[in-house]
């Protein structure tokens, strides 16, 4: 993390009590330090609750939360799976009405070394976030718009098809962590005219 991730974090909350949770945009570094991508997230609470039924708008690391939740007990995780117990903790949270933002400030240097747990038995993750993502909807009432729906559909079918060893860079490429770079080779021959 930036030093100066929780101080700006930390400042955030004290002067907007109404939010429950803030993280930040990260840039992405290889196992050596160097960047090779930015890791960009939803800014807003509302942009936020709208994006978590087709993905985790969250950078885990980059959050700090309050330690009590309205109600006044303790915030704990809630492990009902065996993974992405804060994805559903989180999702619960925001369906229940707790606002969450992210700052534009890119407070993480997120490293990619290969053997992250967000690429460790993908496939497995991905079933157990449409578990969730159902839970969302018939127990606390999330709304999934037409989009989302059909985002999850073609999420399904590239998830189930493709082999988890391409699940990776499918998986950069739809967060914007890296780019697809082509060029058109210039024709080796010109017109005259005339």
């Amino acid at each position: 993390a930036k030093p100066e991730r929780i101080e700006k974090q930390v400042e955030f909350l004290e002067k907007n009590p109404d939010i429950f949770m803030v993280g930040s945009n990260a840039f992405v570094i290889d196992r050596k330090g160097k960047k090779i991508g930015e890791k960009k997230e939803p800014l807003t609470s509302n942009a936020i609750y709208n994006s978590y039924f087709g993905f985790h708008p969250m950078i885990h690391p980059t959050c700090t939360f309050r330690r009590v939740l309205s109600s006044g007990k303790p915030f704990k995780y809630e492990i009902k799976y065996s993974a992405n117990n804060d994805y559903y903790t989180f999702f619960k949270l925001i369906c229940l009405g707790y606002k969450f933002v992210n700052l534009e400030d890119k407070l993480l240097d997120y490293r990619i070394h290969g053997k992250n747990a967000t690429f460790i038995d993908m496939k497995e993750k991905f079933l157990n976030s449409i578990k969730i993502r159902l839970v969302m909807v018939f127990k606390f009432g999330y709304r999934p718009s037409l989009k989302d729906l059909l985002m999850l559909t073609m999420q399904t079918l590239v998830v189930m098809s493709l082999p988890e060893r391409v699940l990776t860079e499918v998986y950069f490429l739809a967060k914007g962590i890296k780019k697809i770079s082509f060029s058109i080779p210039t024709p080796s021959f010109s017109f005259r005219l005339g």
